[in-house]
């Protein structure tokens, strides 16, 4: 299925072709055939852009990710170890129980975990190196605590790189979609006033026939939500009513905190079949989806659902 750039980008080629051959000093406006070609040449240009910044993101995610994942590997595994190290009186039993009290199941839980992991394997470390003899400094499997330590320094920047990483997607993005427009209206422009300039009969208003003006392409329908059920502590299961969404190119789920946000301010690919979003920072909060149609013409919104976060 094409990009809603596309069409305008070949109307844009056909335009210039019958330009270049009939008249190339045509000039409608403020445009010319060298300007209007470089702005449809520019299409290619900033679609690569985008998607080249598609895949930067991308990268970002996964090193943040990866990194996420190595911190709650090693605070799961830590406790395990250490419970297995310790005698069975020994009161550090209890710093075990509070630490496990923190479920590492969102980034935040992984960070604040990871938090007191580190804090509690180096004191580990102090009390093992002030034993007489000494004794070497506690590890799971060939992992040591500044190797945690360095995960937990690292995921700030981490994080941070897919937020920045996101904000230029988007600036890419919106670049590609104002030239997109831009050629748009200059391609309608040009046809309306090389349709003026010759007369009926003449090969140059015979050749408006090689453009393809298409049809209007209408808004697309709305992608109803079916199903939005709660999945403890923090995760929502979406289904979305089969056969919605018609005309459209591309959709999106959007979600907002009610009385956190002020708009739908977080997103994510919408999947036809159905999806579980988790859902941070929600706990106690209503919490309403809705779903996005879009085409090059516009965008059409489901009715919202909400659901009542535990």
């Amino acid at each position: 299925m094409s990009e809603y750039w596309e069409p305008n980008y070949h109307r844009g080629q056909q335009s210039n072709g019958v330009c270049v051959t009939f008249a190339p000093g045509f000039v409608w406006g403020e445009v010319t055939l060298a300007s209007h070609t470089a702005d449809v040449t520019g299409l290619q240009t900033k679609a690569n852009e985008r998607d080249v910044q598609q895949d930067a993101l991308d990268v970002a995610r996964l090193n943040r990710n990866a990194n996420l994942k190595f911190m709650e590997d090693l605070c799961v595994r830590f406790p395990r170890k250490l419970e297995g190290d310790l005698a069975a009186a020994d009161p550090l039993h209890a710093e075990i129980a509070d630490l496990r009290d923190i479920t590492p199941d969102t980034p935040d839980k992984i960070t604040q975990r990871t938090r007191r992991t580190v804090s509690l394997w180096k004191r580990i470390n102090a009390l093992r190196a002030a034993q007489v003899p000494p004794v070497g400094a506690f590890q799971v499997g060939a992992n040591v605590v500044a190797d945690l330590e360095t995960a937990l320094n690292n995921q700030n920047t981490l994080m941070q790189g897919v937020e920045n990483e996101r904000g230029k997607l988007t600036q890419k993005s919106e670049a590609l979609r104002a030239l997109s427009t831009k050629v748009d209206v200059n391609n309608k422009r040009w046809f309306a006033a090389w349709e003026g300039e010759f007369p009926a009969g003449s090969p140059e208003r015979a050749a408006l026939s090689q453009i393809d003006t298409g049809s209007p392409t209408p808004l697309p329908d709305a992608l109803e939500i079916n199903t939005a059920v709660v999945q403890p502590p923090d995760r929502v299961v979406l289904t979305y009513v089969a056969g919605g969404g018609d005309h459209a190119t591309s959709f999106k789920l959007k979600w907002k905190i009610e009385t956190v946000d002020t708009d739908f301010v977080h997103e994510a690919v919408l999947n036809l079949v159905g999806q579980t979003v988790t859902i941070a920072n929600a706990a106690g909060k209503t919490v309403s989806f809705i779903a996005v149609a879009t085409n090059s013409t516009g965008s059409t919104n489901s009715a919202a659902k909400q659901v009542a976060m535990p």
